[in-house]
């Protein structure tokens, strides 16, 4: 065999492995998200009457308007899975919608630098807009006390962010995101990822709707008790960022029609 023969054998087994991703990815892909409703879902507890009430009968409590200005949703802590936001949004009757990590890492102090930059997104933008709490701001001091191969892996995150997912956001990851109503109804009826990565998805949707984004620095403090390991959810994250922007690209995930006000 020379090398000619052998480079040709090289490129028919890429294609093949190319094809084979292509067509494992896609298999594993529903055009439309799938919303899950289950009946512990329907019900919440009165505060201050001590009574369980049923929400209104739909899907989407988003798609009706808010009665109360502001909704926060915090998740159980559980750092795999965010089923929790979407399903906290979908019951939400704030006009404006917050989710914060359970962890407390952004103190909630930090919601009045949001609420400033949605109102200017909202005045500008007839209404719509999506702001990000951002630590982009830190990236040089964290990058002091991280080890270089967690420095590798956190610029390695963001190249494939940008290439594969969102553009206008350079820290998609901070748990502290506050976006008006009709903006979550849009999002999150068309979010697939309930993974790390449903936040770079939640921008992505966000762009390909041309919803307004901006980001804002706040405060942030490290919380311990992580367990995450770093490789093998650098490597979940990639294969979701791929998948992510593979399925888009190809159609074999599609977003839900606006919400009409």
């Amino acid at each position: 065999m020379d090398w000619m023969e052998g480079f040709l054998l090289l490129i028919c087994l890429v294609l093949v492995a190319v094809t084979v991703v292509v067509i494992f990815v896609i298999s594993r892909s529903q055009a439309l998200a799938d919303v899950p409703v289950y009946e512990g879902e329907n019900v919440y507890l009165d505060p201050k009457a001590g009574e369980w009430h049923r929400f209104d009968d739909i899907p989407c409590a988003l798609i009706v308007p808010g009665t109360i200005d502001l909704s926060v949703i915090v998740p159980a802590y559980n750092e795999e899975n965010r089923g929790a936001v979407r399903m906290g949004m979908f019951r939400c009757r704030g006009r404006r919608c917050l989710f914060a990590d359970a962890d407390g890492a952004t103190q909630f102090s930090e919601l009045e630098k949001l609420e400033s930059k949605l109102s200017a997104i909202q005045s500008a933008h007839e209404g719509d807009g999506i702001v990000c709490g951002s630590r982009a701001h830190m990236e040089k001091d964290s990058i002091a006390t991280r080890s270089l191969f967690r420095t590798v892996l956190m610029h390695g995150f963001h190249v494939c962010v940008w290439f594969f997912g969102c553009q206008s956001i350079k820290d998609t990851q901070c748990g502290f995101k506050l976006m008006t109503r009709s903006t979550a109804c849009d999002l999150f009826r068309s979010l697939h990822i309930e993974r790390w990565a449903f936040d770079v998805e939640l921008l992505k949707i966000a762009e390909m709707l041309k919803i307004p984004t901006a980001e804002v620095p706040v405060r942030w403090t490290e919380i311990d008790g992580s367990k995450l390991d770093p490789i093998s959810a650098s490597v979940q994250m990639f294969y979701d960022l791929f998948a992510l922007w593979l399925r888009y690209r190809l159609g074999a995930w599609k977003i839900a029609k606006r919400h009409t006000k």
